[in-house]
């Protein structure tokens, strides 16, 4: 009889402590199947609280990676020209211009009631290149277009030469590509006729033949700063 008593009190000892390590268990499970937008909810709604709740919210219109933009082929390389003055074509407003990428005309801004945006919707031009940060973006969906294949692009809106380059071109006469195909020598391209502008194309082209001339103009470094 001691032996029986003493086994049953141990046994009586050990089911509430089985009991507690049970609830313990399921506490545990609770709380990791609670939702992170749960948690999100329940903390005090503080201004980092409220940042870390937004980026979590993907943005609207945002492509995912490795997206692919539709209307690529919808681009006119044909039609770029970016030697014109860098001014909008319907404000003449030289401050956050565009240029679109199937017609070649400048728009500014990028937003909705912009000049850019409404051509987007009128015409359905959806490809545009800012002329300030080379960047290029798909209108009216607002979102950046990343795509090696428009390097040639964003290279002619702002050529730039490296010294060793610049050296090259009296020696070797190295072919540059032109957007719309042509292939021209750095200082026999053509320029660009504005309304009897003749008289200065002339003088331009006379100068691009000086090479100490041309070679200080080529090379951004020497004059950017001014």
């Amino acid at each position: 009889p001691i032996l029986r008593h003493f086994n049953m009190s141990t046994s009586t000892n050990k089911r509430p402590r089985e009991d507690s390590e049970n609830k313990e268990r399921k506490v545990k499970v609770k709380v990791e199947d609670v939702s992170e937008a749960k948690l999100a909810a329940s903390l005090p709604r503080t201004d980092e609280n409220i940042k870390k709740e937004k980026a979590r919210v993907p943005q609207r219109g945002a492509p995912k990676i490795g997206f692919m933009c539709p209307y690529l082929d919808t681009i006119n390389r044909k039609v770029l020209d970016f030697d014109f003055e860098k001014v909008c074509s319907v404000s003449l407003n030289n401050f956050n211009v565009y240029a679109c990428l199937v017609c070649g005309q400048y728009f500014q801004g990028r937003g909705k009631g912009t000049h850019a945006y409404l051509h987007a919707l009128e015409v359905g031009h959806h490809m545009f290149i800012n002329l300030t940060t080379e960047k290029i973006y798909c209108l009216p969906d607002n979102y950046q277009v990343h795509e090696t294949s428009l390097e040639d692009i964003t290279y002619n809106l702002r050529p730039t030469f490296m010294k060793k380059e610049i050296k090259r071109f009296d020696k070797e006469g190295e072919y540059y590509h032109a957007l719309d195909g042509t292939d021209y020598l750095i200082g026999f391209m053509g320029i660009n006729n504005i309304k009897f502008t003749e008289w200065f194309n002339v003088s331009a082209q006379a100068l691009c033949h000086v090479p100490m001339l041309r070679d200080y103009f080529l090379f951004e470094d020497k004059y950017t700063k001014l």
